[in-house]
């Protein structure tokens, strides 16, 4: 039975590191429109296989004008909120889009800056929507370079490869899950 899914991407106007980031252009294109359009057509697809129902959606979610002007003019469905730190944007982002839970709908943030070149986002999707099994599912990708702390190097030195056990990070791409967002923690999980 094809399921809902409610897409969140959530873009900060306030970037530090590169400012006004998610509206340079890649590709030809904005990176949050590029992103945006990413989401949209993997779920066009997925709704097409059976796999989601007509009723999906993807909302960008933003505190920047100029980014949801952009978005507005390409299409996306935008909702403005309030300018928050970074490690807030997740749950005001979804608190915001989603004000009525749907306990059947499956819950989805895709970052904006997190590009997906190799088709992780439909394989992702896939999986998670084909296995009512799991609850919570991230994308991560394995650390295969040395890492480096304020001490200096953390373990030992060798190949790439030679690295055991694997260690995995999350990529930012996709956080999705069938449990409601926990608006008091800022997470995705049950608490109460």
């Amino acid at each position: 039975m094809p399921e809902t899914l409610h897409v969140v991407i959530p873009v900060r106007g306030g970037s530090v590191g590169i400012p006004g980031k998610n509206l340079q252009l890649v590709d030809g294109l904005p990176l949050v429109i590029r992103q945006w359009r990413h989401v949209v057509d993997t779920l066009a697809e997925l709704i097409d296989d059976g796999r989601l129902d007509g009723h999906s959606t993807v909302t960008v979610a933003t505190d920047d004008d100029q980014i949801a002007g952009v978005a507005r003019l390409h299409g996306a469905d935008v909702r403005m909120r309030p300018p928050v730190p970074p490690e807030q944007t997740l749950s005001e982002s979804m608190h915001l889009i989603i004000t009525t839970p749907d306990p059947a709908a499956v819950y989805a943030i895709v970052q904006a800056t997190a590009v997906d070149t190799a088709g992780n986002l439909h394989e992702a999707l896939t999986a998670f929507l084909g296995d009512l099994t799991l609850d919570s599912m991230v994308t991560a990708t394995p650390v295969t370079h040395l890492t480096w702390g304020e001490d200096g190097l953390i373990g030992d030195r060798v190949n790439r490869q030679q690295i055991e056990p694997v260690l995995w990070t999350e990529n930012g791409l996709l956080h999705i899950t069938r449990t409601y967002p926990n608006m008091q923690t800022g997470t995705f999980a049950d608490t109460g």
